[in-house]
């Protein structure tokens, strides 16, 4: 089963004071590289949001893959990375739209 890792709603309330030009979310790091297993809740990538940086975890375990590289701009919603079962999964998953979305093939 693919797990989408999701910029959370939550995040949006980090925002209430800053000007609407300065509202970015940034994907600082990724924690573990593209490919390797990660245990559910095990933090995997840092969002950084001007006013906070903010640990984002596995929701499940199996393998990593990134959807959105280092330094990219992201939106609430978007689908940062996947967790997938097996390589063979996430090949047949289809691709990423850019926008939050994973495309079947």
């Amino acid at each position: 089963m693919i797990t989408p890792i999701r910029v959370p709603k939550y995040i949006a309330g980090l925002h209430t004071r800053v000007p609407k030009k300065n509202r970015k979310i940034v994907v600082m790091t990724w924690l573990e590289a593209d490919g390797n297993f990660v245990a559910d809740g095990q933090a995997v990538v840092i969002l950084d949001t001007r006013k906070a940086a903010i640990e984002m975890v596995a929701p499940a375990s199996g393998l990593l893959f990134h959807l959105v590289e280092k330094d990219v701009n992201v939106n609430i919603g978007d689908i940062l990375g996947v967790v997938a079962e097996s390589a063979e999964e996430f090949q047949a998953c289809g691709e990423y739209d850019g926008g939050g979305a994973v495309l079947p093939r």
